[in-house]
Parts: C-alpha cells; structure tokens; sequence
C-alpha cells in the first residue's frame, strides 16, 4: 500500500523498491542505468528512453511517462488500482489532443478534448467530445463542445438516451457587434418523456437548462436565453425565461421576460393540447410559432427561433425521423473500445486527427428518412 511515506522507503532502499512500491513492470528497463531523484512529493526516473515521473497525492498517485510527441498518465488508488488514464498528444501550438479515461465497475466515461499545455486539470478545453456510459442502467450520454477561433463562442450539445426517455441540451453563444443585440447566449434543455430513472452524469450547474429540466420530473422544454443590446447610450443586460411544462396531454408555457429589469418584468402564460404521450419535435414546432406570433417577444424571436429549430433537428433523430451525422471523433469512441488501441491509433494517424480537428469532423451527413 502507497502512502505518503513511500518516497522516504523509496529512497532508502534504493531503485528496485520504486517499481516494486508503484507497480511499476521492469520489463526492457535497466534499471542500474537510471537516474533517480527524490523529492518532497514526487520521484524522477531518467535513462535511456525513460523520462518518468511519479507524482504523490493525499488520495491517489500518478506515473506520468514522457515520450515524445506524447506523454501518458496513470492515476492510480493508493493499492495501485489504476482508476483513470490520460494521454496528451502534442499538437503544436501549444496545444494537446488529449485522449482521458475514467474507469469503474458501473460506469465508463472517455472523452476526446484540446486544450493547451498549461491545463494540467483538464478543464479549460477548446474542443471535446464525450461518452459516458452508465452499465447498470443502460443509460449513455454524449456531450459535444466547440469554441470559435476567437474562443468566445461556445457551441455544445449533450445528450442522454435512457431506456424510457431521452434528455438533449444544446449551448450556444453569438456576437455580432454590428446587431441591435450584439451578444447573447442560449441554454436550451428538453425532456421527452416523464422520468423512470435519475440522471447521474456530469451535470455542471443547477442553474442551467438542463438541470432545470431535470428537476421538472415532467416532459418539459427549459429555454435560459441572455443578451445585451445597444443603443445610443448604454450596453443593456437582458435575460429570459421560457417553460413548457407537459401534464398528460396540455403543455403549458410560461414566458418571464427581462428578468434583469425588475421594474420590467413581464410574464404570458399559454397553454395547447398536445398528443398522447411526451414531448415531440412536432410541439417543438407549434411553442415556436407561439414566440414567433408574441408581441413580447418581437425583439429575440428570431434568435430562439433559430436554435429552437436545432432542436427539433435533434429530437427527429431521437424519433426516427433523421438519421444522425456521424462525428469522426464521436465513431471512434464507439469503434475503438480498448483504450490503448485507441491511443495507438492516434498516435499512428496524429496528422489525420489534426486534419479533423481544423474541418468539418462530420463524415456522414442527415438526411430526412422518408416516412411509409
């Protein structure tokens, strides 16, 4: 068992006790070839084609092997159970593809992500796409984000297929300084069916569209929409709030607007008779009319309109109605199920990854399937 007095044992017994403490194989090393330093919380292993470190923490413990082109990451329990691997691909820039893997009996989660040399956390990323797969439950989630060239924007989808329900969120920021609303950002979430099973994945705000969803315990369509508009004067800070909450058959919309302005503040309430069964793209279709033929909401109908169609997009797919683009990165998260292969295969095409990651990574395009 790891602890924090292993570097201490370590040092005192000399190189071999190193790889016996940590785990480590010491299959094609010589290891009287390597020189070891001791420190406060990590070891330094240098020779011939080693570049190793290991690294002590409270909780856990990471080997982390330099290459080149590459590094990769094991973070290990202290009982030397490996929990989670990370390999960073370097491709210029200061950037990293990094390749990240977290393991348990109930669940797996693999994630494609860039993001530059400096995040040793990995939580600034630029790009990422992402699986996480619930066993158990046979519940799956996906999670796609994107920022412009000028990392401003965000664009990211997250999905979550259940047995009895699906869960689809879509972010998206704009500017445009030439517009009366000159920046904005949309958090849209949507429910289908009324829930069986508690969502356990990542949820990273309680505040968000998603979550909100969530919370509702009901088929519902959750819209947080920001913006600022400009006149002569002042930059203005506006937010939205929109509901469609469905019971049984009636869905019933709830319009709060501005709530920035609290002298301003103005709510319509609509309600329409649905079809059996939870929320379709097809209700999707009749809520944005309803906004678009609002008075109240002359000023942003144009913008919700826009990506309340993306999201009719997705529930098609969910319905059977479109088939799904196939994402490059997405396929080989589902294709390459051995972590290792995987990173085997970047390694070996590194050069056709970076190629996907400066274009279209959509390889498959949607089409709208015809119906009997």
């Amino acid at each position: 068992m790891v602890s924090k007095f292993s570097i201490a044992h370590c040092q005192e017994y000399g190189t071999p006790e190193v790889f016996r403490i940590f785990n480590i194989s010491t299959k094609n090393i010589n290891i009287n070839d390597l020189h070891v330093e001791y420190l406060s919380d990590r070891i330094h292993l240098n020779g011939d084609n080693i570049n190793w470190e290991i690294i002590l923490n409270d909780e856990c413990y990471q080997v982390v092997r330099h290459y080149k082109g590459y590094d990769y990451i094991e973070y290990c329990e202290l009982d030397n159970t490996v929990f989670r691997k990370v390999t960073r691909f370097d491709i210029g820039n200061n950037n990293d593809l990094v390749l990240d893997e977290l393991t348990h009996e109930d669940f797996m989660f693999r994630r494609f992500l860039v993001t530059n040399k400096d995040d040793i956390e990995l939580v600034r990323e630029t790009f990422e796409r992402e699986k996480f797969i619930q066993k158990k439950y046979n519940i799956r989630e996906t999670y796609k984000k994107e920022l412009d060239e000028d990392e401003i924007n965000c664009n990211a989808v997250k999905r979550i297929i259940m047995p009895n329900n699906y869960y689809v969120s879509l972010v998206e920021g704009f500017y445009d300084e030439n517009c009366h609303i000159m920046n904005g950002f949309i958090d849209i979430a949507c429910c289908v069916n009324e829930p069986r099973l508690k969502v356990r994945g990542r949820i990273d705000n309680p505040e968000d569209a998603l979550s909100i969803a969530i919370q509702c315990n009901k088929p519902s369509l959750i819209i947080n929409f920001e913006y600022e508009t400009r006149d002569v004067a002042n930059i203005n800070e506006h937010k939205v709030l929109i509901s469609a909450i469905k019971d049984d058959r009636i869905i019933k919309i709830n319009i709060i607007n501005d709530i920035n302005d609290k002298d301003n503040v103005k709510i319509i309430h609509d309600d329409f008779e649905g079809d059996n069964g939870g929320i379709k793209s097809t209700d999707i279709k009749i809520i944005n009319d309803l906004i678009n033929n609002c008075s109240m909401c002359d000023e942003y109908s144009y913008y919700l309109s826009r990506f309340l169609n993306k999201l009719v997009f997705n529930l098609e797919i969910n319905e059977g109605i479109r088939t799904k683009d196939i994402d490059f990165f997405e396929a080989k998260l589902d294709f390459i199920d051995n972590y290792h292969y995987l990173a085997l295969d970047i390694y070996e095409h590194l050069d056709y990854y970076k190629k996907k990651l400066e274009g279209d990574t959509t390889i498959v395009y949607s089409t709208l399937k015809k119906k009997l």
